[in-house]
């Protein structure tokens, strides 16, 4: 997750080397939705950006493009 002012760009292709997952700030493992993100007053007003991740018994699966 990262949170932004209005109107910065959101992060990153997830593909790429130079940014992506790298960019964004671990939230929560979740077997059950939903899952709730809680955010403190300064955070106010901005966009909150999120990549999924879904996991598999033994392997990691592919990364969602960024989602607000």
């Amino acid at each position: 997750m990262k949170v932004t002012a209005p109107g910065d760009p959101p992060p990153s292709d997830p593909t790429s080397r130079l940014a992506g997952p790298g960019e964004l700030k671990f939230l929560l493992l979740s077997t059950r939705t939903p899952a709730v993100a809680e955010f403190t007053g300064p955070d106010g007003g901005k966009t909150a950006h999120y990549m999924l991740r879904w996991l598999s018994p033994g392997a990691p699966g592919r990364r969602s493009g960024p989602v607000e």
